[in-house]
């Protein structure tokens, strides 16, 4: 069912070269003056899993910025996000929050964030300026409602995408 030699050749071609995560951004967005922009930190992102223990606050990881029209806007309908939400701000299970972000032009991965933030909100918000910085929709798992509620509290509801 799933296609294990290509993922055991992408494997081996990780462990063979460490470097290979050296042109990923690290980081957080950041809104200034309704802009979003992207500042490094030194975050660390979950690369092992399972982990000991479900408080591991992961790190938003970038592939490819957004890429932009010759304006210097984000090309609308080009990015989508993935969500798999956590409601509560604690969890008796080893469940972490996840998004990832697809550019609909390329079929490439170029962000993911992996973690579980001390609130559920603070998920949220990572999501929320994902949206805003890469001018895309989210797609989310509709059955929690948190995401929601946080999105309309925001006026940002139109950032979510319509169930497929």
């Amino acid at each position: 069912m799933f296609p294990v030699s290509d993922l055991n050749e992408r494997l081996n071609q990780l462990d063979n070269n460490p470097g290979e995560y050296d042109d990923v951004y690290v980081g957080e967005l950041v809104q200034k003056d309704g802009k979003v922009e992207f500042r490094p930190t030194g975050d660390m992102p979950i690369r092992d899993f399972p982990t000991k223990d479900n408080k591991i606050q992961g790190a938003l990881e970038i592939f490819a910025m957004p890429q932009k029209d010759p304006n210097g806007n984000v090309f609308p309908e080009r990015y989508i996000i993935s969500l798999d939400p956590v409601d509560n701000d604690k969890a008796n299970t080893m469940s972490f929050g996840s998004m990832f972000v697809l550019d609909l032009w390329t079929d490439a991965i170029v962000a993911e964030y992996t973690g579980r933030p001390p609130f559920a909100n603070d998920l949220y918000e990572i999501v929320r300026k994902t949206c805003l910085f890469y001018n895309a929709k989210c797609m989310y798992e509709n059955n929690l409602h948190g995401i929601f509620s946080y999105f309309s509290q925001h006026n940002c509801t139109y950032m979510l995408a319509d169930t497929p």
